[in-house]
């Protein structure tokens, strides 16, 4: 096989040879040419693929709190990615899953019905049809408290009267 694209072709005196600058998710083919005594010994081909790109949690931010019980969660795009694995938990140890979602084509995923006041732990990882990328870095939200219609009242009386089968609420202060 001809290499059309040369990446690095340099002299090397040793085993080993470090190239920056590669692409992510991108397959290099390589080989080795041996000079001895003036003459050219040309290994066989190999090839190696770099990693995904890692992927960053965007919402809600990391250690958020009070976010509501139906939310989104979204994350950075990988390149090559084809899905996207999510997992939501309980803990940060991730023993007990309450959502485990392998294959989001999208870099979002909606949440409704949590439970409130609850932390959850959440990460992701992007797939292809071959591999799949390190997770992402595991962050935390917490959904809020249930509120009442108390808890918007400053001070004051609170008296419930209960007659003929009507609640009379009166609130004064």
């Amino acid at each position: 096989k001809e290499f059309t694209e040369i990446i690095e072709d340099r002299m090397v005196n040793g085993t080993e040879l470090e190239v920056s600058g590669l692409e992510t998710h991108t397959t290099y083919h390589w080989r080795v040419t041996i000079r001895h005594e003036g003459k050219d010994y040309i290994s066989r081909e190999f090839y190696f693929r770099t990693k995904f790109d890692d992927i960053r949690t965007i919402l809600p931010e990391c250690n958020s709190i009070e976010q509501s019980t139906d939310l989104e969660l979204s994350w950075s795009p990988a390149v090559g990615a084809q899905y996207y694995h999510l997992q939501i938990a309980d803990s940060s140890n991730f023993n007990t899953i309450l959502y485990d979602l392998d294959s989001l084509s999208s870099t979002s995923y909606e949440l409704t019905a949590l439970d409130s006041g609850r932390t959850y732990f959440w990460r992701v990882q992007s797939l292809d049809y071959k591999e799949r990328s390190s997770w992402s870095e595991v962050c935390t939200f917490t959904t809020d408290h249930p509120t009442s219609v108390f808890s918007f009242l400053d001070a004051g009386e609170i008296s419930i009267d209960q007659q003929h089968g009507e609640l009379r609420i009166t609130i004064s202060g």
